[in-house]
């Protein structure tokens, strides 16, 4: 009676074989097919390798906070998507494009059954997954910085409302005076903003005459896309334009506050850093920033309970124009308070309401949102934001995170003006009264 059991046993064994020799035989062809990128082909097995092991960041504990650490999501190499062939040669955008295409769709069918579209995995996720603090080796003093980096910044805008830029118009001028600002590039998607047609229109005159009134002003087009690819443009541009020591700065038109003498500082750890994809600011009126800034005592209990949202995603700060408002009244009366020389890691989603850009996170940003794009069944409804933040950091384990020496105040998100345009009145008020802080520098 033992004999169809043993029977049975050899089968299995035979089958567990060939199932590996195919393996091998893939994994091989995998690599060969692109003999110039062995080492993106590396990184990619050694995010399905070390499934399962933590993070090797150190969490840092802060007062109240409650530090997160994701043993889901496993570290890869820092420069996953690398810009060279092993022979030193610089990829293009369009080979670095076919090499990721065919990376992503193997890395993805491993984590599929984790995509945050996915209710049982978001729940696993979510339950598992937030941000933690991490230690700023970085150390940078405004008034010292010694001899500069970085090359061009540049400044690029999804242009926009007038009402909220003609706030922030008065950064451009005092960056670019300083030394610190190259361009502002006025990416004219005023076609989204203006329900009436009229106003739409108002807001594309007025991006232009702001583009002939200063010569470091531009206006950058996107074609017409279905979906909102047309933001894809945007990250295409810098990933093909930016060079070896360029920044770019993605910026909402309705930032309405920073301090400049920081962003020196902001704009050399994005020079510098190699392992993030996307270096986040500490933002005013953010619903993932508020829980943090709340955990790590910035701001009190007494303005109410900020939650982390599901996900990274909303939150109920998104829909309440009254917290955003007050919010931004402590934050002014405040403002020292809200200081803090360290990263915050994320592993989920969170706005990109100003975030920084190197040469070699560019590419990635533009290869990773491209992946997005490419594929609307599998990410129906996603856009820039969502690739590469939540795809990203929960599917691919790169990295996003905030420096959070660099405070920018963020007026509103659509939530929270649509609900109430005159409470986004109140708050573009606010900091159009506001003095202009001084930029304090040696950097030239």
């Amino acid at each position: 009676m033992w004999y169809p059991k043993l029977k049975l046993v050899k089968v299995g064994v035979v089958l567990l074989a060939a199932f590996c020799v195919l393996g091998a035989l893939h994994r091989w062809a995998f690599v060969e097919e692109f003999p110039q990128d062995r080492e993106i082909a590396s990184a990619f097995s050694r995010v399905s390798d070390a499934q399962g092991r933590t993070h090797g960041y150190v969490p840092v504990p802060n007062g109240s906070s409650q530090v997160v650490m994701n043993s889901a999501f496993a570290p890869v190499a820092s420069n996953v998507l690398t810009n060279k062939t092993p022979s030193g040669r610089d990829l293009s955008v369009s080979e670095l494009d076919k090499i990721i295409a065919k990376k992503y769709d193997v890395i993805f069918k491993e984590f599929e059954k984790r995509r945050p579209n996915n209710t049982k995995a978001a729940k696993t996720v979510a339950s598992k997954t937030k941000y933690m603090q991490i230690p700023l080796e970085f150390e940078c003093d405004p008034l010292d910085l010694g001899p500069r980096r970085v090359g061009a910044v540049y400044w690029g805008i999804f242009a926009g409302r007038r009402d909220r830029l003609q706030i922030q118009e008065k950064y451009w001028v005092q960056l670019h005076n300083a030394g610190i600002l190259t361009e502002v590039h006025l990416w004219d998607f005023t076609y989204l903003y203006g329900e009436k047609t009229k106003d739409a229109q108002l807001n594309k005159e007025w991006i232009h005459a702001k583009s002939k009134e200063y010569d470091f002003v531009k206006i950058k087009t996107a074609e017409m896309a279905p979906g909102r690819r047309f933001f894809l443009n945007f990250y295409q541009y810098y990933a093909e334009n930016l060079g070896p020591n360029d920044v770019a700065l993605k910026v909402d038109d309705d930032v309405l506050w920073l301090n400049g003498t920081e962003l020196p500082c902001l704009l050399t750890f994005v020079h510098d850093q190699t392992d993030h994809l996307v270096v986040h600011t500490n933002i005013i009126n953010n619903p993932v920033m508020a829980h943090i800034q709340q955990n790590l005592g910035m701001i009190p209990k007494s303005l109410g309970t900020f939650e982390y949202p599901h996900g990274g995603n909303i939150g109920r700060l998104y829909h309440n124009p009254a917290k955003g408002l007050e919010l931004h009244k402590y934050f002014l009366a405040n403002k020292k308070d809200f200081y803090l020389n360290s990263l915050i890691r994320y592993f989920e989603r969170n706005p990109i309401n100003f975030i920084g850009f190197n040469q070699r996170s560019a590419k990635e940003a533009y290869l990773v949102a491209k992946y997005v794009f490419d594929h609307p069944k599998k990410f129906s409804g996603s856009g820039d934001e969502t690739a590469i933040t939540t795809f990203a950091n929960a599917e691919l384990s790169l990295s996003d995170a905030a420096y959070m020496r660099m405070v920018v105040a963020h007026g509103a998100f659509y939530g929270q003006w649509k609900k109430s345009p005159k409470t986004m009145e109140q708050i573009a008020d606010l900091y159009a009264k506001e003095p202009l802080p001084k930029v304090v520098t040696n950097w030239k």
